[in-house]
């Protein structure tokens, strides 16, 4: 589905998404343009619980807030060991 029609069919609501497409804006931006609706909710710590638990399946899912017109992504590097290790 894409984006503006997620967006007019769950207003004001948190939403978890899975299989999304993205489009690159930068070298450290993506827009994402379309997905599957996992779910939805107005209350954030229940999208946290449910993203938390997909994520420690291994599973790519996104979420985003209420209200995000332009769904534009900024990618972050890794931190920690894992950085230290792949540093180049």
């Amino acid at each position: 589905m894409h984006w503006n029609q997620i967006r007019s069919f769950y207003p004001d609501k948190f939403i978890l998404l899975r299989n999304y497409q993205t489009e690159t804006i930068d070298n450290k931006h993506f827009r994402v343009i379309g997905g599957d609706v996992i779910s939805n909710h107005n209350d954030y710590n229940e999208l946290q619980k449910e993203y938390k638990q997909y994520r420690s399946k291994g599973e790519d899912v996104i979420f985003c807030l209420p209200q995000t017109e332009d769904f534009v992504v900024e990618t972050k590097p890794m931190m920690g060991i894992l950085n230290e290790n792949y540093r180049t």
